[in-house]
């Protein structure tokens, strides 16, 4: 807040984190649909198992999860940003 002169008070944007909640939305929406049920059993296996991989705001998803990876935003496809003076998000350096 002290870098770029901002009160306690006042917001900070993320829209990455809004894309990622969108995708991650869709892709829950979808695992609910397969799994044919909102039981968190079935939902949890229909997620680690999603049959249609998802083009999403972020990434493509194919596939977002497996029984042994539950992050479906890997090191791989991960930068650091900034916010430049106009407020654009811009690679850090």
């Amino acid at each position: 807040r002290a870098r770029y002169g901002l009160s306690a008070t006042d917001p900070i944007p993320t829209p990455v984190g809004t894309a990622q909640a969108y995708d991650l939305t869709q892709l829950l929406a979808a695992a609910v649909r397969q799994a044919g049920d909102s039981d968190s059993g079935a939902v949890r296996a229909a997620l680690e198992a999603l049959k249609k991989p998802y083009r999403g705001i972020i990434r493509n998803y194919a596939p977002p999860f497996s029984a042994d990876r539950h992050d479906a935003l890997g090191p791989e496809i991960l930068h650091l940003a900034r916010y430049d003076n106009y407020g654009r998000i811009v690679e850090a350096r």
